[in-house]
Parts: structure tokens; C-alpha cells; sequence
């Protein structure tokens, strides 16, 4: 029965997936309050931005559910958080609830607007739209349809081969299309307009527009893109979303979202039919041709009136900040070339003798600022703290040296910008939702506070001006442009614009700004004896950098990326040709400020456990149809977890497994508890006392088998590094019922003697003591598990073993009974994982891995139940997992990849599926089993050649779905069939 025990780690496989925080973060204390429709939970540095929160969540509660028709079935419960560095909102619509990170998102591709009133109403017409969506109720979010196949190939004491085909594909209770789903959480309800078609969601899609590279209709079903591909998929279903309220009237949001409601209904193609008599793909038809109208005249206009400078730097989409060096030969910038995320930016510096740059810096994520020729300091996410928070830090970089120091530990410090004639250094810091500036000289350095805001205010970059600071900075709609009195800290607005106003630097003309006045963000120079636009571009020009002779670098976005510009004269464009009007502002919507503090009596936070959640499912598992179900449940703060699952078939096969987690220190703890049973039966004749079979003595054995195994353990994080305390205790037990029915000829006269036995006994019983320690570093990369490179992974864990093991039946010498006989096999046990990933060629993504395991058990003599098994999926692929040869005390595995894509962010819809990345692989694997010697591995050496075929895609418009298919030959065994692996699972 050793495969069960094998069958114990597939449950991951098979299973469903929960968001795992990395840290748990026991120091934070939590409260609770509570208003009319709603729950929120803060920590105590979270409170100011909860409490705005709350009179935000009330104020929309009513005009998202009435458009939607639909109320949530109790009280949304809302988290604010603050951990770490990170901006982001999450509403998890099956456990009514929403998290929310108090730290304002700063993102180039967004405009600016109040963080909390936009993130929270965005967050909450998710819970209510895609909960008018939903097919069945929030207990039931979906069923599996689920298959395990095995190898023929198996030993004589199990039941069977080891898993070949492994198949778990979901059927949701709700599939959304993400473009329908972002465009109406930003859409919100008519009159929110706290998120709205502001000047950089028209400058991402006017310029697809442009180059007319839009995203198709089943393009904008899916994310999983790279460069700008997710944002388009967001900006493009906002204003397909505008364009169906405004054609049809904003009921058409709700009658969408009851059609997809329907159980037997998954395509948004019919529900867009169903609701406005024309189809999903007429209907994205039309929106295109009324973008292409609406934009003509401006692009006519730009095609004459263009006035952008020379292009120094395009490749990769993210090139912004430059920044130039003293001596003006040099300039810093930010770039993500070589990297497949937008936000994924290093230090770059380019050299205006030769047109070369070179990366000083990874990770960095706004402008640096010179001290001096050979110094820039920065900020970047330094590493996880003792607690596990990631905040900003700033670094310095010395090109002597060619060193980076880091300067500051958890200061959560970012835009740095430095005043060489004093020596004082500003950043940027933010604490509950609001930013403030600090300061400190570079002699020693020691921020303090220069301002002392605490109203949500959100400030972006810094510069010196003529020894003043200035910052831009949102408080509603907009940035503003702000001067910092350095004695008393106060914040003077010196714009009050109905436009953005950003990125301030002075020259010798005057101040220089990016604004969208006229609907397209261009360069501006204001003086007391001229202003205007020195630039007009298509997309969009930001981040001006100032030379000492007055050239002008910038970021201009065009053709869906960022590119480093240069502008040698500044000379005044005409008002009339720039942007699509100059009072373009005056079309920008209107929209409420929530700011007020909402008043109610806190209580510290009490664990509250959500409903019990049930997911069907049905599986083919050994030629069997097994159903069952899957169930969980967690409390608010997901720091109480519980799943489990149970499922059966018609011979009483069990299978029932329950995981229990509990995040409320540092170390996770947890508990697994697993438990199968098996039936079968068998048919032979008794044997004699010297081997013979008896014809006339038939047996019948039903064979019960049990086997229970447990976990208790902990699990936690340091630094990047993870770490496994765990025991475990198994036990297997088998239950057999003979019929023995003895056929006698007496007198020739045929009669039976019929005898029943019934005996049930331990075979097994095991305790293992282990540490398991896991590290990737691999660089964060598109399908990165379907063609990893660039990097590697350590897996190893060590355990003792404890083992009991039946050596037949004997008496008890202790209870003088009769039973099972065990004998100790314990051991040491090593095992090592470590796999090298590599790029061969970046411009077509060819990749290698080259992966090594490592196998050791210090007892050599134990039975062979214990030993490695070197075949079958997890070993060399062209033999049987049970493959004899390959079975032993000691293992040595050695793996080699190559991977070539065939198709990267396609779009083929088949069905529910839609088919974005195609690879072909082959794999070279060497490897033995060892005893004593290691001279023993080159002896019994095998090895195989196989090819992999892979494809990855979505289904269901939202669920990750990878598909593999290997076929595999051994070398050095001819006649070894062929082997063949098929997996259909959510990742590789």
C-alpha cells in the first residue's frame, strides 16, 4: 500500500487554492466597528483611514445596490491594513469582504484621485455587481470535475501504478470577464465620478487607438499580459463600459450581469445580446468605430503639429524619471528593458557621449537625485524586515566604488530630492493614508519631519526650487502643485486648477510642469514674461528633467510604453494645436468629497468565522466515479483557516482529509489530518506445506485496507526564506474477511465445507521529525512556472524517521498473543532539490533548467517499503515510478531542459478557453539508485529523452489553467514501453 501514502501529497494538486500571507504579523492590535451595512477592522495605524472608510462604504452603499438590484446577505466586512509598502484593494465576493491597503496608490498609468473614497467604492461594486452575477448562492462558489490515471506498470503490494494523469478543472458559480468587471467598478454608479475617464485612461487607449493595436474583444476577456496589456484590459473595459450606459441606458450594467447569472450561461458574447439585442462582439464593433470618430480630428491635428524632440530611449515600456547629472554629459533614468512587468524598473544611466546606458541599480521605483557627479541616492523596497513588512528605503549608489549603501531602515521614505547649496536631503514618507515630507542633512543623516499633515493628503514628487521645496500632491481629483515653508512646515498651494499639474522643475525660463489642461498631458513652462507648451505630443509627456543650458529631458508615452525624450529649444506652441482643446478641463466631471471621519465606539477585534463553504465535486479515480465535495472556512482576518474535503464511491472507498491553520504568531501552526480507505478482493487456492496450491480448497479474501496519516507543524518566513518544522504519524491497517470453501468427494458424493475468518491488524506505524526549507530566486517574470528562467530553487528536507514494520505474525513474548510482528526500520532521511534556470535567448525566450535531486537514507538495511523511487512523474520519466532498477536507498537524479515558446500572449478561444501561451520542451535525465557505494551510480546508471508540450491560458474569462502533455523514452532500455504524462491543473 505504499502508493496511498504517495497519494497523501496529491491533494494539493486536486485540490483549490487560498491566498497564503506571507507574514502573519501577530504585533498589530485590532479593532472593530460597526455601521449601519458594514464591519471594519483596522490596526491601530489604519484607524484615521478606516474611519474615512466608513462614511465613503455608506454613502454608496445605496446608489451601487439599487442599480445592481441586489444587497449583499449580511454586513460587508472591510479591512484596512497597512504592512507593508504596497497599495492595493481586494474584494473577495464569496466571503463578503474586502481588504484595503491605507497606503495611496502611485501608479504612472493612473491618474491621481482620493485613494480611499475611489478604492473603496471601486471594491465594493465589485462585491455588488459580481454578486448580482453570481449563479448559486456565496456558499456554493463552484464544483471540480477532477481524474486520476495511473501507470500500469506497479509492485505486487500496492493497488496501483503511481499517477500518470492528473486532471482538476474547475466550473465556477460566477465567471465575470475582467474588462466588465474593472470598467463597472470604475464606472461605480452615474454621478460617483471619484474614478473617471481622466486623462491617462483616454491617453492609454487613444493611443492604442492611434497605432490600432486596441485589445479585441476576447483579448479584454482575459489579464494575464505583460507591458501595459492588464491596464489596457482595465482603461478599455471602463470605456466600454461608459459607452454601453450612456447608448443603453446604465440598467444594461445590471440585466449584463442577471444574464451571466443564469446557471447554464458563460458567455458575456450572449448576455451583452440578451440585454441590448446586439451582440458582445457588434457591440465592441461599434465602440471602436465611435473611438475612431471621436479621436480623428486630434489625431489629424497631431500628425501636423507634433512637436516632441528626439527619442533616446524605447526599449522595454517602462522608461520615466530621467534625471540629470551635474556635469550635464549624464542623466539617470528608470527602465524596466529586459523585464516583462511594467512596474518591474532598475537604474539606468545613460552616457550622451556614446548613446549607451548601463544599470547601476535594481528595483528602483521613483527619480533619484544627484549629490554629486559620481553619487545618486534612491528608493527602493528594501527586503523583509524582522516582522515582514517591506518598505521604502533609501540607497546610495558611488560610481567609484561602484557600491549601493542603504541609508535608512523602515523610514518607508521615497522620492528623494537633494539641495546641494545646503546639504539637506527631502523624501516623502506616508502613515495611515496620508503623506508628509522629511528632512535631514546629508552630513548625518537623521529625517525628521518638515510637515505635519494627518488628512489624506497624497503627495507624489519633490524638487528644489531657489532653495524651496515643492511637491505635487492630490486631495480630491488632480495634482496640485505645493511649495513647503521650511520653518514652519505649512503646505502652500500655489495651483488651484481644475487640471493636473505635476512634476515641477525650474530652468531658466521658468518653472517647468507637465499639465493636462488641454486633455493630453504636454510640457509647460510658466515665467513672469512667457508661458505655454514646448511640447505637443499624441500620448502623453511627463517627468521634465532640466540641464544647466536648458535642455529639457522627459518621458513621452507612445505606442503603449514609456520612452526617454529630448527637447533642445523651447520654444512656445501654439495654445490652439496642443491637445484636443484648451479648455478641455472644463468637460472633466464633478464629483462629491468624502473626507469626514465617521464616529462610532470600537471594540477590540474577536475572531469571527465565515460561513462553511461547500464545493462539489466529482472525480474518475481508478475507473471509479468518486463524488464528494471540497468545504472551507476562515475568519475575517484569515489568521483561522479550515478545509477539507470528503468523497466515495461504490465500493465505500474513502476519502476524507481536514487541514486546519492557525496565523495568530509569527510561526504558523497547523495540523493535516488524512484518511483513505480502499477495498478490494482476491480469488486463489490454498497452499500446502510444501508450496503445493490445493485445487479443491477455493479462497475468497475482501481486503479492507485503512490508512490514517497526520501532520502537526509549523511553518514561517525569514526573509525570503521558508521553513517546515513538522511530525507526522502514520498509520495503516488492513482488514481482511476469508471465505475458505473446501470441496470433498466422499462416496461420490460431492459436499463443501465452508469456514469463514475475519482478521484485522496494523502493518505500519510510523513517526517522522522534519525541517524543510524552500528558496526561490527566480526574477519575476510572464509564465515564469511554464518557462522558468533567470534564477534558481533549493528545496531540501531532512527527517527521522521512526518506523514499524510488519515482518509477518508472531507471538507476543510481552502479551503472549498472537499478531502482527513489527520490526524497527529507522532512519535518517535526506532529500535535496535544486534547479538552475537560464534564458539562452532573450528576444525568443528560449530557456534551460538544469535540476538536480539528491536522495539519502542512513539506514541501507530497511525494507525496501522505505526506499526512493526513482521513475515515474517525480523521477526519471521513461521508466515506471516502481521501475526495480530504480529503487533504493540512496538516489541521484539529474535533469536538463530546454524550453521554446511556441505562442506568448496569443488569444484562441476554444469553448470556456482561452489558449494565450503555447512551449514545446525537451528533457534529458540521467540518474541511479546507490547503496554503500557511490561508484555504484555510474554502474546502474539510466537514463531518458522525452519531449513536453505545454499550453496555458484561462478559463471561465478568470481561472489560470495549465495543460502539459510528456511522452518519454528510456535509453537505456529498448523495450520500455513508452511512458506518457497528462496533467490539466490551475499552474505547472
Amino acid at each position: 500500500m505504499k502508493l496511498l501514502t504517495q497519494l497523501f501529497t496529491l491533494i494539493n494538486l486536486c485540490g483549490i487554492g487560498f491566498s497564503q500571507s506571507s507574514y502573519n504579523h501577530p504585533e498589530l492590535n485590532w479593532y472593530t466597528f460597526e455601521t449601519e451595512h458594514f464591519i471594519f477592522h483596522y490596526h491601530n495605524e489604519t484607524e484615521r483611514s478606516a474611519r474615512e472608510a466608513a462614511t465613503v462604504a455608506e454613502t454608496v452603499y445605496y446608489p451601487i445596490t439599487d442599480l445592481y438590484d441586489f444587497e449583499p446577505d449580511s454586513k460587508t466586512h472591510i479591512i484596512l491594513k497597512d504592512t507593508d509598502d504596497y497599495s492595493n484593494g481586494a474584494a473577495f465576493y464569496y466571503d463578503n469582504k474586502i481588504e484595503i491597503w491605507a497606503l495611496p496608490l502611485d501608479f504612472d498609468l493612473r491618474g491621481a484621485h482620493r485613494w480611499i473614497q475611489d478604492v473603496i467604492t471601486h471594491e465594493f461594486t465589485h462585491i455588488i455587481q459580481i454578486g448580482a452575477s453570481m449563479k448559486y448562492s456565496r456558499r456554493f462558489p463552484g464544483a471540480y470535475i477532477q481524474m486520476m490515471g495511473y501507470e500500469d506498470e506497479k509492485r505486487d503490494d500496492v493497488l496501483y501504478g503511481y499517477p500518470n494523469t492528473i486532471i482538476s478543472y474547475p466550473i465556477p458559480g460566477t465567471a465575470v470577464p475582467p474588462w466588465l468587471a474593472e470598467g463597472t467598478a470604475q464606472y461605480m454608479y452615474p454621478g460617483a465620478n471619484f474614478d473617471y475617464l481622466d486623462s491617462h485612461r483616454d491617453m492609454i487607449l487613444r493611443d492604442r487607438v492611434f497605432h490600432n493595436n486596441v485589445l479585441s474583444f476576447d483579448e479584454m476577456n482575459t489579464f494575464g499580459k505583460t507591458g501595459i496589456g492588464n491596464e489596457s484590459t482595465y482603461n478599455q473595459g471602463f470605456s466600454m463600459v461608459y459607452y454601453l450606459a450612456e447608448k443603453y441606458g446604465v440598467d444594461v450594467l445590471k440585466t449584463i450581469s442577471q444574464n451571466l447569472s443564469n446557471p447554464f450561461s458563460y458567455s458575456i458574447n450572449k448576455a451583452i445580446k440578451n440585454a441590448t439585442g446586439k451582440s458582445g462582439y457588434d457591440n465592441y464593433s461599434d465602440w471602436i468605430s465611435y473611438l475612431q470618430e471621436n479621436y480623428s480630428e486630434f489625431f489629424e491635428s497631431i500628425k501636423k503639429n507634433e512637436v516632441k524632440g528626439h527619442v533616446l530611449e524605447s526599449e522595454g515600456t517602462t522608461n520615466i524619471h530621467p534625471v540629470w547629472a551635474p556635469d550635464g554629459e549624464r542623466f539617470a533614468f528608470l527602465s524596466n528593458k529586459e523585464n516583462d512587468y511594467f512596474g518591474q524598473t532598475n537604474v539606468y544611466i545613460y552616457s550622451l557621449l556614446d548613446s549607451t546606458s548601463e544599470m547601476v541599480a535594481s528595483g528602483v521605483k521613483t527619480a533619484v537625485t544627484w549629490t554629486d557627479d559620481s553619487t545618486i541616492v534612491y528608493s527602493k523596497r528594501s527586503k523583509p524586515n524582522s516582522r515582514g513588512s517591506k518598505y521604502f528605503d533609501l540607497y546610495s549608489y558611488d560610481f567609484t566604488s561602484e557600491e549601493e549603501e542603504r541609508l535608512t531602515f523602515d523610514a518607508r521614505l521615497f522620492s528623494p530630492a537633494y539641495n546641494s547649496e545646503t546639504k539637506q536631503i527631502v523624501a516623502i514618507t506616508s502613515y495611515d493614508g496620508t503623506s508628509n515630507i522629511m528632512i535631514s542633512s546629508t552630513d548625518s543623516i537623521n529625517f525628521v519631519p518638515l510637515t505635519q499633515e494627518n488628512d489624506g493628503i497624497q503627495m507624489f514628487s519633490l524638487s528644489w526650487i531657489n532653495n524651496n521645496v515643492y511637491v505635487d500632491a492630490t486631495d480630491h481629483h488632480e495634482r496640485q502643485l505645493y511649495m513647503v515653508d521650511l520653518t514652519s512646515g505649512e503646505i502652500i498651494r500655489k495651483t488651484n486648477l481644475n487640471w493636473d499639474s505635476r512634476d515641477v522643475e525650474f530652468s531658466q525660463d521658468g518653472l517647468v510642469y507637465s499639465s493636462d489642461k488641454s486633455g493630453v498631458y504636454n510640457l509647460w513652462v510658466e515665467s513672469e514674461s512667457n508661458s505655454g507648451y514646448i511640447t505637443n505630443v499624441q500620448g502623453g509627456a511627463f517627468m521634465p528633467s532640466v540641464s544647466k543650458n536648458g535642455d529639457i529631458l522627459y518621458s513621452v508615452y507612445d505606442n503603449a510604453g514609456f520612452n526617454i525624450a529630448l527637447i533642445r529649444q523651447n520654444e512656445i506652441t501654439p495654445i490652439q494645436s496642443v491637445g484636443f482643446e484648451d479648455d478641455y478641463f472644463t468637460h472633466k466631471p464633478e464629483s462629491e468629497l468624502i473626507d469626514t471621519q465617521y464616529i462610532a465606539k470600537s471594540y477590540k477585534y474577536e475572531d469571527e468565522m465565515s460561513k462553511l463553504f461547500f464545493l462539489p465535486r466529482v472525480m474518475m479515480d481508478y475507473n471509479t466515479i468518486k463524488p464528494g465535495f471540497y468545504t472551507f472556512a476562515n475568519d475575517v482576518l484569515d489568521r483561522l483557516m479550515l478545509f477539507g474535503g470528503a468523497s466515495t464511491n461504490k465500493d465505500k472507498d474513502l476519502d476524507l482529509f481536514l487541514i486546519l491553520e492557525y496565523k495568530k504568531f509569527f510561526l504558523t501552526l497547523y495540523s493535516n489530518l488524512f484518511w483513505r480507505t480502499r477495498h478490494t478482493e482476491s480469488d486463489y487456492f490454498y497452499t500446502n506445506i510444501n508450496g503445493l496450491e490445493v485445487p479443491n480448497i477455493p479462497i475468497h479474501a475482501d481486503v479492507a485496507f485503512q490508512l490514517f496519516s497526520s501532520d502537526i507543524g509549523t511553518r514561517f518566513q525569514f526573509k525570503g526564506h521558508k521553513f517546515n518544522l513538522n511530525y507526522n504519524y502514520s498509520n495503516y491497517r488492513e482488514h481482511v474477511n476469508i471465505v475458505y470453501k473446501q470441496e470433498i468427494d466422499y462416496n461420490n458424493e460431492i459436499t463443501y465445507n465452508t469456514r469463514f475468518g475475519e482478521i484485522a491488524f496494523d502493518y505500519y506505524r510510523g513517526h517522522a521529525f522534519s525541517i524543510q526549507y524552500q528558496f526561490d530566486k527566480r526574477k519575476p517574470q510572464y509564465v515564469k512556472n511554464m518557462l522558468p528562467s533567470n534564477g534558481y530553487e533549493i528545496d531540501a528536507k531532512y527527517s527521522y524517521e521512526l518506523n514499524n514494520f510488519m515482518d509477518g505474525f508472531a507471538i507476543s513474548e510481552e502479551y503472549s498473543t498472537f499478531g502482527a510482528n513489527f520490526v524497527p526500520n529507522n532512519t535518517h532521511r535526506l532529500e535535496v532539490d535544486v534547479s538552475k534556470h537560464f534564458t539562452l535567448d532573450q528576444s525568443k525566450r528560449i530557456t534551460a533548467t538544469l535540476s538536480s535531486h539528491l536522495g539519502v537514507i542512513s539506514n541501507t538495511e530497511i525494507d525496501d517499503f522505505f526506499y526512493f523511487c526513482g521513475g515515474g512523474r517525480p523521477g526519471i520519466k521513461g521508466y515506471s515510478f516502481y521501475e526495480e532498477s530504480l529503487t533504493g536507498p540512496g538516489l541521484l537524479i539529474g535533469s536538463g531542459y530546454i524550453r521554446y515558446p511556441l505562442l506568448l500572449e496569443g488569444n484562441i478561444p476554444l469553448a470556456q478557453f482561452s489558449l494565450q501561451n503555447i512551449s514545446l520542451g525537451g528533457l534529458f535525465q540521467t540518474g541511479s539508485v546507490f547503496r554503500n557505494n557511490l561508484d555504484e551510480i555510474i554502474d546502474n546508471r539510466k537514463a531518458s529523452f522525452g519531449v513536453e508540450f505545454r499550453v496555458s491560458g484561462y478559463s471561465f474569462f478568470a481561472y489560470p489553467t495549465a495543460i502539459s502533455y510528456e511522452l518519454h523514452h528510456a535509453i537505456n532500455d529498448g523495450d520500455e514501453p513508452l511512458k506518457q504524462y497528462f496533467s490539466i491543473l490551475f499552474d505547472f
